[in-house]
């Protein structure tokens, strides 16, 4: 699950659900869920969230000149 979501960068989709994961990995919306808890202790908001923070980290080290509204707008 994390691959997919890194490998295709799911995390950057506005509108990002549970059931959009669960589709690309041919399962159900409990199992996502579930694993989700179980890898990081959290629901999946919060780890779609980390992955939109760490990315607008990785901007921000990689273009210093970006204003940081264009950091959270190519982040979310």
């Amino acid at each position: 699950m994390q691959h997919l979501i890194e490998e295709k960068n799911l995390f950057l989709r506005k509108d990002l659900r549970v059931a959009d994961i669960a589709s690309e990995l041919a399962t159900n919306q409990t199992y996502v869920s579930v694993l989700v808890n179980n890898l990081t202790g959290d629901n999946f908001a919060t780890m779609i969230g980390g992955y939109r923070i760490r990315y607008a980290q990785k901007l921000m080290r990689e273009h210093p000149e970006m204003v940081h509204a264009d950091v959270a707008e190519a982040s979310t």
